[in-house]
């Protein structure tokens, strides 16, 4: 009977941001379709001029998600029994747009997009660029516990380590975003969006398993 011994190998990375993320919902309400749509693509053609006006590219901001619902409300009506009533569409646009990590930039871009009176609702994420960089390293990092782990209980058993047998790695998503929040409130968003020089996004803490086999010998 082969001899085996499994192993779960433990990698953490701490990767520093360098990259911003702002997404943004654009929408437009109407009781006409037509309205509606043209009202959300409007705000969104404002946001994109805004976005070149701060010194990005015309096909920078980008659309990840892009919807029309209809809009209901429930009124009572003279027999004391509730409806539903139409009210409008809604369209929204899920827009995002990402750069290099640069406080001046930040500031820029949302100084112009509070100045285009689009009026999004937005969120601002610290990431990296490299993602797949910073994935590998962190299995590369799994492996070396692992390894360093089975040597050293074969060791202590008085076995030796063999060959290498099976990797077992679920793939989850790893989510390389900054614990640092960067909230603005609407009302102050409107008037100005200074970036203060001492924002630093705290670095990027990730931690991921993988489960080896080897044999013993």
């Amino acid at each position: 009977m082969e001899r085996t011994i499994t192993v779960r190998g433990v990698g953490n990375i701490s990767a520093k941001p360098d990259f911003i993320v702002i997404e943004m919902d654009i929408t437009g309400q109407s009781k006409k379709y037509s309205e509606a749509l043209a009202d959300a693509s409007s705000a969104v053609e404002a946001v994109c001029n805004a976005a070149v006006s701060a010194g990005h590219s015309k096909d920078a901001l980008k659309t990840i998600n892009f919807g029309v619902s209809s809009e209901y409300d429930s009124v009572r009506n003279s027999k004391g029994t509730y409806q539903r009533v139409f009210v409008g569409y809604n369209c929204s646009y899920n827009t995002r747009l990402s750069f290099d990590f640069d406080r001046d930039m930040l500031e820029r871009t949302l100084n112009a997009i509070a100045e285009s009176k689009a009026e999004p609702e937005l969120s601002i994420r610290f990431t990296v660029r490299d993602d797949s960089a910073v994935k590998s390293a962190l299995l590369e990092a799994a492996a070396e516990n692992a390894r360093e782990k089975a040597q050293i209980l074969c060791r202590a058993s008085g076995v030796e380590l063999g060959r290498l047998l099976t990797v077992n790695y679920d793939w989850s998503e790893i989510d390389l975003i900054s614990p640092t929040g960067y909230a603005i409130e609407r009302a102050s968003f409107k008037q100005s969006a200074v970036v203060p020089d001492c924002i630093e996004p705290e670095d990027i803490k990730v931690r991921d398993t993988v489960a080896f086999v080897w044999e013993i010998v």
